[in-house]
């Protein structure tokens, strides 16, 4: 292994490190200290949280492999389904995270509270959670456009290709990110922000602890999942954007 090499990668292991202790430092990722007596309330909560991960994790793997098999059997599908297998990943996700009950940290005695403010979506996420996925997705759909836009129907009549002229020459290049492959992106992304929506209200629409500490917990709970939801809907958004611009500028 050479100098540089090896310098790339003890400065990618530093930054990995910084990136790690700063989000540990941060409200999602603080210690909180529990009495004894409430322990088993939150150990429930974190199990049932652990669940819902590898299940939410599951599902995303066993659709991505669904759907590289089904764009191996459409040879005359242009590999349409497997540059949808990350929406669908995560919209299979983001489906289980919605779809099963919350993950409230449960405590005992019969005496409870309910919050007079209203609860949204987005009440338990951190401004740059609003806005982060707003911007990603709004770009995602202005290069859906563009392209589209600017793509031509190729010899089987599908606009997934461009002309490119050249003083008396023209010619058409495929494959290009027009309409084929463009409206479909545009309505599994429409999907995605419907699930991560979804996922969000009902993590912020779960009943609260009355407890102190418990209440503190739960908050952290409620900030970490939000804030992988948030993550994957925008991190999926900026797969495509960049996968739509790499495949037309290979062009």
């Amino acid at each position: 292994m050479g100098l540089i090499p090896l310098v790339v990668i003890i400065a990618a292991l530093a930054l990995v490190w910084l990136a790690v202790a700063r989000l540990r430092s941060t409200e999602a990722f603080r210690r909180v200290t529990v009495p004894a007596g409430l322990a088993p309330s939150l150990h429930a909560a974190r199990r049932a949280f652990r669940r819902r991960a590898a299940l939410a994790t599951t599902a995303a793997v066993v659709v991505g492999a669904l759907a590289v098999a089904v764009d191996h059997a459409m040879p005359a599908g242009y590999d349409l389904v497997f540059l949808l297998v990350p929406a669908l990943m995560s919209l299979a996700g983001l489906l289980v995270i919605a779809a099963l009950p919350g993950v409230p940290v449960a405590e005992s005695g019969s005496q409870r509270s309910a919050d007079l403010a209203p609860r949204h979506p987005w009440s338990f996420a951190p401004a740059w959670a609003r806005v982060l996925p707003a911007t990603a997705g709004v770009l995602l759909l202005g290069v859906i456009v563009a392209f589209g836009l600017t793509s031509e129907a190729s010899e089987d009549g599908l606009f997934r290709a461009i002309r490119i002229d050249s003083g008396a020459y023209s010619s058409t290049a495929t494959p290009y990110p027009g309409w084929y492959y463009g409206v479909p992106v545009l309505l599994v992304t429409v999907a995605l922000a419907i699930a991560a929506a979804t996922a969000l209200a009902r993590v912020a629409a779960s009943a609260r602890p009355t407890h102190t500490t418990l209440r503190e917990a739960d908050q952290v709970m409620r900030l970490l999942i939000t804030r992988v939801i948030v993550k994957l809907t925008t991190g999926t958004f900026i797969v495509y954007l960049g996968g739509l611009m790499f495949m037309a500028a290979g062009r």
